[in-house]
């Protein structure tokens, strides 16, 4: 700064008034320092005291070239190389960092510039002008910027139009579209089919479009936009152009109709879409909305598809091209006890065989999926299920991304029918052919006169064929219980009907010198079912009671309420039945291995066919000190209109 140096008047130097020594060995300039009288020359540090004069400026210059301390501007070449350097050093970053930090890059980078230039200049005496390396860094963070946003418009174009192309849900269930006026009368005729509604309506402002089955009622007031308006027996919609209504004549079912159309709204009244233009040139914002808008819908597919397999009935395992578990359904989990996070992601060849029964190829059914794309089927036996298996290859597009999808199909009733079928062939084969054809060999020998046709002959043909009535009854009895509906139930008094079945058997009751005791707690109870089949059943159970029991006993019939429903119990003296047999009491052809009693073994599953399509149950278990307990359990009816019970 200015005044650095000693400054002496020329006057004193002249006169002698300044000592020698003081000037011995130095330089001396001359010049004027006052203001006014000579050259004032601003500097960059003037600023701290005043103007430095020409002459103290030229003593600066000679002092810094006598000293060797002046500042040297560096080569041009190296000027140019770190100022390359410099820009080029955030260009090389940008694509390694997020975009967030692209700004602080750019701040650290001209923080360097700086920083560089001032070490330089006190440490060398070196000058670096810094305003080229500056100003390509400050520029770079809004080019980058722009290549950044105009990749990102490229792509979300290639995006949008490969979105465009996937797969997706058609149900107008999954589109925001407005819906035109006979798209929009298609979807109210079938969401008034679906709730049951006796008319609908739909018009646009004063013109009535369409009007069925429902009253020219005016529109209620300050009808709200895109939500039902409920009343006792209608319900109203107003969209972006269009009034809707539907209309109920009864009112008791109305309310869980109106909920559904509550959740169901999106139908008849989407919400405003982005329409999706056609030129490519669209604002940023535009096609990300797109974008979400094609998400949305993939989306929704993807839901759809996890919701269906999540539901289905059958187990499902989907793995990789490596074979490893990727997801199972609950179905699945169930049958097998697994967890999902537990099998996820392990070996579906490895699991199969920890979770079914040893012994199936599983290993070389996957590899037969996954590498050959052969398809691949099985059935094993889980506890009390019967499992089909089916192992079926994934075909991508690429070849890189194959995968398996298995398949678990509960094949039990199925296998039930074969044995009931293999059962039934075997009664036809031997308890129906046997008494027919002892019926043919009696008629032989009686056309060929080989015995004379006497009463023996007649008694013996007539038990075949009364064996051979009954046996078809009786199947013909199981097939109608097998078949019953409950749409054809009807009210009726139960008690009557346990009266009618003991009056059916009384004669045959009678021959044994056998009594049927009959006690109730009520006089009438109502139920809803079946009274003939109901009938049968009892009269099978007391059968059963008369053909076991020995002469002169008794067989006890009750009635009694038992929780919701009405129960019944039927109890013989007979030798009763063997604990390890009552499991299978039930069952078509079921009889006792050492019963000497005749019988076709279809009259107890008969029974119990019959109680369970009235929603009831029946068990067996012994009586004390003999015999047994046969005891059938009902629900009673619900319709107001008769009573429940009517009490003695």
């Amino acid at each position: 700064p200015s005044g650095s140096y000693p400054s002496y008047s020329y006057v004193d130097i002249l006169k002698g008034r300044i000592a020698a020594s003081q000037l011995q060995g130095k330089t001396l300039l001359v010049g004027a320092t006052a203001a006014g009288f000579g050259d004032v020359l601003p500097t960059p540090v003037s600023g701290l005291a005043a103007p430095m004069p020409g002459v103290e400026f030229h003593a600066n210059a000679l002092s810094s070239l006598a000293q060797q301390a002046a500042i040297v501007p560096l080569a041009t070449g190296w000027i140019y190389a770190l100022s390359a350097a410099f820009v080029l050093m955030p260009l090389l970053l940008y694509p390694r960092l997020t975009p967030g930090s692209t700004l602080p890059v750019m701040l650290g980078g001209v923080m360097l510039i700086t920083g560089f230039c001032l070490l330089l200049l006190w440490a060398d005496n070196r000058w670096f002008p810094p305003a080229a390396a500056l100003c390509g860094v400050l520029a770079s963070y809004p080019v980058w910027s722009w290549q950044r946003l105009r990749q990102l418009d490229s792509y979300l174009s290639n995006e949008l139009t490969r979105l465009q192309h996937e797969p997706v849900l058609q149900s107008s269930a999954h589109t925001n579209l407005p819906p035109c006026a006979e798209s929009l009368t298609n979807r109210l005729q079938q969401l008034g089919d679906l709730v049951a509604a006796d008319g609908y309506r739909v018009q646009k402002g004063q013109i009535l479009l369409l009007q069925q089955g429902m009253t020219k009622a005016p529109l209620p007031p300050a009808l709200p936009k895109g939500t039902w308006l409920h009343q006792d027996t209608a319900s109203w919609l107003k969209t972006a152009d269009y009034e809707l209504g539907l209309q109920w004549q009864h009112p008791e079912p109305v309310r869980v109709y109106q909920r559904y159309l509550d959740q169901q709204v999106h139908l008849l009244a989407p919400s405003t879409a982005i329409a999706e233009p056609a030129v490519r040139r669209a604002k940023i914002a535009t096609r990300i909305a797109q974008v979400q808008q094609a998400l949305a819908r993939v989306r929704a597919m993807r839901h759809f598809i996890f919701q269906t397999l999540s539901t289905m009935p059958d187990g499902i395992m989907v793995t990789d091209t490596l074979g490893q578990i990727l997801f199972v359904n609950p179905r699945l989990c169930q049958w097998l006890s697994i967890e999902p996070q537990t099998v996820c992601g392990s070996p579906a060849a490895r699991q199969l065989d920890r979770s079914l029964p040893a012994g199936a190829p599983w290993l070389r059914l996957v590899q037969a999926a996954l590498i050959h794309h052969q398809e691949g089927h099985l059935s094993c036996a889980l506890g009390e299920l019967t499992l089909l298996i089916h192992l079926k290859p994934i075909h991508p597009p690429s070849e890189a991304e194959t995968g398996m999808v298995v398949s678990f199909s509960d094949i039990s009733p199925l296998k039930r029918q074969e044995a009931e079928r293999e059962a039934f062939i075997g009664f036809l084969s031997h308890d129906i052919r046997a008494p027919l054809n002892a019926q043919s060999l009696l008629l032989e020998q009686l056309s060929a006169n080989q015995m004379p046709l006497g009463a023996e002959i007649l008694d013996k043909m007539r038990r075949h064929n009364a064996q051979s009535l009954r046996l078809a009854e009786q199947f013909v009895q199981l097939s109608r219980a097998q078949y019953l509906d409950g749409s054809r139930f009807y009210d009726l008094d139960l008690v009557m009907v346990i009266e009618n079945a003991i009056d059916a058997l009384a004669s045959e009751a009678t021959s044994k010198g056998m009594d049927i005791r009959f006690s109730s707690q009520v006089d009438s109870f109502w139920l809803t079912g079946d009274g003939e089949m109901l009938e049968r059943v009892l009269i099978n159970l007391l059968s059963n009671a008369i053909k076991f029991s020995p002469a002169q006993s008794v067989v006890q019939v009750a009635c009694h309420q038992a929780g919701e429903g009405i129960s019944i119990t039927v109890q013989d003296a007979g030798p009763g039945v063997d604990p390890a047999l009552q499991p299978r009491l039930f069952e078509p052809f079921s009889r006792a291995p050492s019963s000497r009693t005749p019988g076709s073994g279809l009259g107890l599953a008969f029974v119990k066919t019959t109680v369970h399509k009235h929603q009831g149950t029946i068990t067996v278990r012994g009586a004390d000190p003999c015999g047994s307990i046969f005891e059938l359990w009902l629900p009673v009816s619900q319709n107001p209109g008769f009573p429940h019970r009517l009490q003695n």
